[in-house]
Parts: structure tokens; C-alpha cells; sequence
């Protein structure tokens, strides 16, 4: 599916350099070309296309629950496009100058929006309406705002710096960060918002793992993170890496871990209610959640390695068919498990990678097919296991099942019921 993508638009799309990690980390100093599906003659300046734009804002203060778009306070020059896109910049060029570079800031984040935007509409099949339409027809991009954080909210996706010693690191050069706040508005676009007062700490957390799950499946487009991820791990993506580290700031340094192994049972957040939960909390009770999705993707992958005659039934027995009983409960056997991939992955480095591309595509489109219709109101995490497993008998006949509930049962996450999928079920009506 989405590995068509890239082939559909090369020859219209207009071409853009982002950094697909963070340029302060080891091997990601120079940006990479990507394609996004506006055409070229179509980028406005700004870049803005009419779905979204950049407000490159000086001096602003982040948006509030009082305050939202248009801003309309000072900003810089919009940047123009030229040569088919933004690909102008010297990629050569250290991040710090590039990032001085007029115009490379707003370019870069609206590149990385725009391509975010393109995978996941490829994976829902049709495009995601903004769930603010009725008053903002595009997305305001706030690529300098002044604060440590980034955040997404009724209408703007804005990204602001955090300090590290001596260096003042900028989220917009950061793809998981931009990736996880469009996420957010991805998710409130086709799942909707809770009616006034019926947010539960469930749907919060849901609402942060799939945002770091937008950007992992997003991340994993670029073939140089792809290539690297691979080589450093020898086609163990068990082992520490960019994939599985979510908002890498310095090296070894991120905010949360994708391949942890935490469980909801043991999650002291999971028994307060949202009024009891502050934000570090919310995130925290996500990782179970975000934990199973990775293990789902690696399981996959592993299995469809297995299936090409790419790893011997003994590394999928030695692990055990859910990779995440491997590594929290086997991991004595871990050498000897990285050490059967080092001797499969010598010489397969390509029908690696494109297991792990499949593997990739199955996992982003039984999560579209989960999320969409999932009514606001109802999310659980149970509710979404059982969406999950429903989505991927529609799509593989069940080829999965067995590893997928694996995935989730070993989180402590019961799947429930018999979710219907593909069809938006009857839930109330939000105003936008």
C-alpha cells in the first residue's frame, strides 16, 4: 500500500529537506529529499497549500484554552518556494546555520507536517477533514513559538525549543515531535473530541500513544532511518534505536521508549481518574499501550522474515511468538538471540528492509482501520485491542491474530467484544 506512495508523487510532488531525527543526534546531520503530494506549482508561499500554513511568529507566546488562530502578531517573511519545492538550502550546511537560513524553519516543519499528512490519508484511503474546518479551512504552523514544549490544538500545531546545557534545540527540527503533534489533530479529525466532560484518562492516554505511533509508522518512510535501524540492529529491533526511541533530544536521551516493558496492571496511574492524572502521568499510563503496538509490529515483521526464509523457526522459538516475553522475561537468552540475527542479516540487508516496509504497512493500516469510526466516547483500551484484532482479520484473514493478541494480553489488555470496523459507529454529534 504506502510503499506506492513515494512512486505516485515523485514525478508532481513538491520536494522538500527535513532531518528524519533530530540533526544534534549521531548520523542525522544533513536533511533528507522527501516528496510530499502537493504539486509544486501548487506550494503558495509560506509554504502553505490550502490545507495548512506557516506563520514563521517572532516572539510568540503559546496558544492557551483563551487564545487561538489566526495569529496575527509579527512574523517573518513567508518562504517562497523555487526549484519544485525547498530543496534550495545547502544541505551541507550544520543545522544551526541552516535553521538561521530564512525560510528553512517554516519549510522544514511544514514538510514534515505535509508528509505525515500524506502516509496516514494514504493508510485511512481518503482524506482526513479537519476537525476544525467549520472556522480555520487550513492548519496554522508555528515553527519559533516561545516555549519548551510543542503542542497541537484547535486549528495550529505549535513547536517551540528545549534546552539542553548550552544548546537551545528547536522541536520543529524534530520529527517525532511535529510528527506526534499532527498525530493529535489526525486523531481528533477522524475520532473525534469528547463531548464536555466525557474525556476519560483512558482516551487522554490513547491519545498519546497513537500520536507516538503516527510518527514511529511515519519515521519509518525514510529510508535512510530504515537502512540505519536496520544495520545498527542486524535486523533485531529489539536493540536500542532511533525507531523505538520517541522524541530523541541527545543521544540516548528521549522521552519515552516504544520497546518498553511495562504492563497496565503495574501502572499506579491506571487506578486515578483523569482529575488525579497530571501530564507526566498521562504519558506514562500510554506506554503499555504503545509498548504492545511496537511488539504487534516487530512480531510481524519477524514472522514475515520467517515466512521469506529469512530467520530459522529456532530465533522465533527462542523468543517466543510475542517479542515482548522475549525481552522481559528471557532476556538471558538475548545474545544468543542477536547473535542467530547477525548471522541471518549478513548478506540480507534489502530482504530485511522490505519485510520490515510490509510489516510496517500491515500494522499502519489495521491501526486506520481501528481508529477510524472509534467513537470518542467510547475509547478503551480494550475496546481499541479489539478494534485492532477485528481490523486485522479483515485485512490479513487473521494471519496475525494469534501474535496480535499475544501483544495485547501480555499488556494486561483484555480485548474486548467483537468490534465493528470500517463502519462509524452511532455516536453523538460534536460541535466543531
Amino acid at each position: 500500500m504506502s510503499r506506492d506512495l513515494d512512486d505516485r508523487i515523485a514525478a508532481t510532488g513538491a520536494r522538500f529537506l527535513i532531518y528524519p531525527q533530530p540533526p544534534w543526534v549521531a548520523g542525522f546531520e544533513h536533511p533528507e529529499e522527501v516528496v510530499v503530494s502537493t504539486p509544486a506549482d501548487r506550494i503558495m508561499p509560506g509554504p502553505s497549500d490550502g490545507r495548512m500554513h506557516v506563520v514563521d511568529a517572532e516572539g510568540k507566546v503559546p496558544y492557551d484554552d483563551d487564545t487561538f488562530p489566526p495569529y496575527l502578531g509579527p512574523a517573518r517573511p513567508k518562504a517562497k518556494p523555487r526549484e519544485g519545492g525547498f530543496v534550495h538550502f545547502d544541505r551541507s550546511l550544520p543545522y544551526q546555520r541552516l535553521f538561521e537560513e530564512p525560510g528553512f524553519r517554516a519549510a522544514h516543519m511544514y514538510g514534515v507536517a505535509r508528509r505525515v499528512l500524506d502516509i496516514w490519508e494514504d493508510y485511512f484511503g481518503s482524506p482526513v477533514e479537519w476537525y476544525f474546518r467549520s472556522l480555520y479551512p487550513s492548519l496554522e504552523l508555528i515553527p519559533a513559538a516561545e516555549f519548551d514544549n510543542a503542542q497541537a490544538g484547535f486549528g495550529y500545531v505549535e513547536a517551540g525549543f528545549v534546552t539542553q546545557g548550552d544548546a537551545r534545540l528547536p522541536f520543529s527540527l524534530n520529527f517525532d515531535a511535529v510528527a506526534h503533534e499532527i498525530g493529535h489533530v489526525i486523531l481528533m479529525s477522524r475520532v473525534g473530541i469528547p463531548l464536555p466532560g466525557a474525556t476519560t484518562a483512558e482516551f487522554r492516554a490513547f491519545h498519546e500513544s497513537a500520536a507516538d505511533l503516527v510518527a514511529i509508522v511515519a519515521l519509518l518512510h525514510s529510508d535512510g532511518v530504515v537502512e540505519r535501524v536496520l544495520a545498527g540492529s542486524r535486523g533485531n529491533l529489539y536493540t536500542l534505536n532511533e525507531l523505538n526511541r520517541i522524541g530523541e533530544l541527545l543521544e540516548n536521551r528521549q522521552f519515552r521508549l516504544a520497546a518498553n516493558t511495562l504492563r497496565l496492571s503495574e501502572m499506579p496511574a491506571a487506578r486515578k481518574s483523569l482529575d488525579q492524572l497530571t501530564d507526566a502521568e498521562v504519558h506514562e499510563l500510554s506506554q503499555p499501550l504503545t509498548g504492545a503496538f511496537y511488539d504487534l509490529l516487530v512480531g510481524i515483521y519477524q514472522m514475515m522474515l520467517k515466512e521469506r526464509g529469512l530467520i530459522g523457526p529456532e530465533i522465533l522459538e527462542r523468543s517466543g511468538q510475542s517479542t515482548s516475553r522475549a525481552y522481559a522475561e528471557l532476556e538471558g537468552d538475548a545474545p544468543e538471540i542477536q547473535a542467530a540475527f547477525d548471522a541471518a542479516f549478513e548478506g540480507r540487508e534489502t530482504e530485511f528492509k522490505e519485510a520490515l516496509l510490509a510489516a510496517r504497512d500491515v500494522l499502519g493500516r489495521c491501526m486506520a482501520r481501528a481508529w477510524d469510526g472509534f467513537g470518542p466516547e467510547y475509547v478503551t483500551f480494550a475496546g481499541l485491542a479489539g478494534r485492532v484484532l477485528a481490523a486485522e482479520r479483515a485485512l490479513t484473514g487473521g494471519k496475525y491474530a494469534d501474535e496480535c493478541l499475544a501483544c495485547f494480553l501480555w499488556r494486561d489488555i483484555a480485548p474486548a467484544g467483537e468490534a465493528v470496523v470500517g463502519e462509524r459507529e452511532a455516536v453523538p454529534t460534536v460541535a466543531a
